[in-house]
């Protein structure tokens, strides 16, 4: 979790905030959507860059849709420019252009970003580049590889579980003036290999909050699409485990179930003590109202792409007793949040819900603890914005420094040419952060 220290509350100032946006089919869309709002309530002006043509506006906040090649000329008028970063290229191939013309913060969702690099690479068609990128920022040997796989030889970098070794944020991070991100795991990753990247971890939190205190243990809550590295497997294989003689349990699947996973489902339903629903992807009402209703959520994710979940930080907002994946951020969580080893995790999984449902005073003094997080970590919406706008205007302050230094010695005729000038810009920003 982030630093427990919170900022004073900043005088307001201008973000050109560029994102995915509703209705798009992205967390991280609904992520800006919040983000937005709070932004605006804490007396921000917020101008949103989107793709989407079918953009949903909010009170307080100007909509601009931008062009496929948008190449963020509009951003000139903006001193804080905060980009939403995240590796699906249908979502965020269009701002790379922007990004490289007009830098500013980006906000780190995905730590791996593998996947929009080749989304970008297709619409090109330009392969070589691709090898090329492989080979500056990973070495002769993983170039070798990602050739190889190009021609059909070996599995692509992008498919296999090492892709966490070869993540790509430095290709985009690279070009950016700052980095939010939301992790320990991210961030230790990002300054080892970027260190000269101005960087802060902020909490991912949202807007809606309750601390409902839960007695008993009815309603278990899987959220989110249902893709394989979710591993319903283990979960399913969790339930079936279960001693048939305990209390009906309902399950509900709140998000879209694809790939394997759809055959995998349909086992759980053959349980005859499991209620077991689907009722795929929900609007933002419905989904506040299925946790409401869960007195237990389950986020297993193997193997992790080093990724930050949404649902589970909404989960601890919310107060539920979550049980997660002993791996990557979720190995960060309070101990309030149960952790499952990935060795044997669907025994060790169906142990532990057994002894909370053979044991009831053990889920309520469980839940009771759960119920106090969102106070006691400060999950508060506010705070994630204060520290977005702090980091955003420190940054700004420390840089226009920088740039006086600069600029200052150029007059004096220290710098040369302007590849140097801008080296030194570079370290200049970073010495005074």
């Amino acid at each position: 979790m982030s630093n427990p220290v919170r900022p004073i509350p900043s005088s307001p100032i201008r973000i050109a905030l560029v994102t995915p946006w509703p209705p798009d089919a992205s967390g991280i869309a609904d992520f800006a959507r919040d983000l937005a709002l709070g932004l605006v309530d804490a007396g921000h002006e917020v101008d949103i860059y989107t793709r989407n043509t079918e953009a949903v506006t909010i009170d307080g906040a100007s909509l601009i849709h931008v062009p496929q090649d948008w190449d963020g000329a509009e951003l000139d008028a903006h001193a804080f420019r905060l980009y939403q970063l995240g590796n699906h290229a249908d979502y965020h191939a269009w701002m790379m252009t922007a990004l490289l013309e007009k830098p500013g913060v980006v906000q780190v969702h995905d730590f791996v970003l593998h996947h929009l690099l080749i989304g970008l690479t297709q619409d090109v068609d330009d392969w070589p580049s691709y090898v090329r990128a492989v080979r500056e920022w990973y070495g002769d040997d993983v170039a070798e590889r990602a050739e190889m796989a190009l021609f059909g030889k070996t599995t692509p970098l992008w498919e296999s579980a090492s892709v966490i070794d070869y993540p790509f944020f430095e290709f985009f991070v690279s070009h950016a003036e700052g980095a939010l991100v939301h992790s320990r795991f991210a961030a230790s990753r990002i300054v080892k290999r970027l260190p000269r990247i101005p960087m802060r971890q902020v909490d991912q939190t949202y807007r809606h909050q309750s601390s409902r205190v839960r007695t008993s243990l009815v309603r278990v809550g899987i959220f989110g699409g249902v893709q394989e590295n979710k591993k319903i497997d283990w979960i399913i294989e969790a339930f079936r485990q279960l001693d048939k003689v305990l209390a009906p349990v309902e399950v509900t699947v709140v998000g879209t179930v694809s790939g394997q996973s759809e055959l995998l489902v349909a086992r759980a339903k053959e349980l005859p003590y499991l209620s077991i629903r689907f009722i795929g992807r929900v609007d933002e009402a419905r989904f506040i109202e299925e946790l409401e209703r869960t007195d237990l959520c389950i986020s297993l994710r193997h193997p992790t792409m080093g990724e930050t979940s949404a649902i589970v930080m909404r989960a601890l907002q919310h107060g539920v007793p979550t049980i997660v994946s002993d791996t990557g951020w979720y190995a960060e969580l309070p101990a309030e949040v149960k952790k499952i080893p990935l060795d044997n995790a669907p025994y060790v999984l169906s142990s532990v819900i057994a002894r909370l449902l053979t044991e009831p005073g053990l889920y309520a003094e469980w839940a009771a603890a759960c119920a106090e997080l969102p106070t006691t970590l400060d999950l508060s919406h506010s705070r994630m914005i204060d520290e977005i706008v702090d980091f955003l205007q420190s940054y700004r302050a420390e840089r226009l420094v920088a740039d006086r230094v600069t600029n200052h010695l150029a007059d004096l005729g220290f710098l040369g040419d302007a590849a140097e000038r801008h080296i030194f810009e570079k370290i200049a920003r970073r010495s005074v952060l």
